[in-house]
């Protein structure tokens, strides 16, 4: 992200962004109506297939499911215009729920932020060994992650596009703290080349 419509939190203007997630309670997003399951289909670069640094372990995969399994909500002050959420400046909050599914092989995410929404795919590619996030938004923007651990932190490789058709690439890392209550996601992010950035 600047709209990792996964993980979203507080983004500050400066050299990098951060987004961070606070656990909530278990009612936030129990009235939310049930919502279909959506499932995206991206090619992959051949890059990605032989990367040693990018690759996880089936143990890995199960550690990071259990650290997104719940509901968290955040605040968001966009840093760039994002199809169908808002424009640069803009603050929104966000909720979010993540939840293991298929005897632990997946991870459903579902998400609202301000006026928008979004579904995300998490599942482990034992091919690859990469675990692999997708995202697909109510607008229009996708997201492919690739994340793996690298000095006891989560790494993210971002790669995707906007709604408008700008190609996103960037990298990010997630910081987890008070006992698995708060993640931050700090790392930078290019849209058509062009750096988008922010810091606390």
């Amino acid at each position: 992200m600047l709209l990792f419509i996964i993980s979203i939190s507080h983004l500050f203007f400066s050299e990098n962004f951060e987004y961070i997630l606070y656990k909530s309670p278990a009612n936030i997003l129990a009235s939310s109506p049930p919502v279909p399951a959506l499932i995206s289909i991206t090619a992959f670069s051949a890059e990605n297939d032989q990367d040693p640094i990018l690759q996880s372990t089936p143990e890995e995969f199960r550690e990071f499911s259990e650290a997104m399994q719940g509901r968290w909500m955040s605040e968001i002050i966009w840093i760039h215009d994002w199809p169908g959420y808002g424009e640069r400046g803009d603050t929104v909050t966000g909720y979010a729920e993540w939840q293991i599914g298929l005897d632990g092989k997946v991870v459903n995410g579902r998400e609202y932020i301000g006026p928008g929404s979004g579904r995300s795919i998490l599942y482990y590619d034992e091919y690859r060994k990469q675990i692999t996030d997708h995202v697909v938004t109510s607008g229009g923007n996708v997201f492919v992650h690739y994340i793996y651990k690298d000095n006891g932190e989560w790494n993210y490789k971002i790669t995707g596009s906007t709604g408008d058709g700008k190609e996103i690439t960037g990298s990010a890392i997630r910081y987890i703290s008070d006992q698995g209550q708060t993640h931050r996601w700090v790392g930078e992010m290019f849209i058509d080349c062009l750096l988008y950035t922010s810091d606390a």
